[in-house]
């Protein structure tokens, strides 16, 4: 068959294991190997959910940082710009030269 990898205590994820979820249509019994690949890839895809869940949480914080920043100074430019749009200054070109 293959070689068989001890589980030792000290290296074991808490993790309670439903046999008959994880192996489908099967008359056997796990091997200690089937077992240890099973925590193992559960105890990674545990901690991928986690950091996703974090990555999505950071996120939502820097939107909602962006939408307050936006809110806060949307007014102020807006009034910088339509001041700079209506406020016109009739002036005489510097290049402008009368002909007669």
């Amino acid at each position: 068959m293959g070689d068989i990898i001890p589980i030792k205590k000290n290296r074991e994820p808490e993790i309670e294991i439903n046999f008959s979820k994880v192996i489908r249509n099967s008359y056997t019994k796990p091997t200690q190997r089937q077992l240890f690949l099973i925590l193992f890839q559960r105890k990674i895809m545990g901690s991928q959910s986690n950091l996703s869940d974090e990555i999505e949480e950071q996120t939502l914080g820097k939107i909602q940082e962006l939408n307050g920043h936006y809110n806060k100074h949307m007014e102020s430019v807006m009034n910088q710009l339509l001041s700079m749009v209506c406020d016109m200054k009739p002036e005489i070109h510097v290049n402008y030269r009368a002909t007669n």
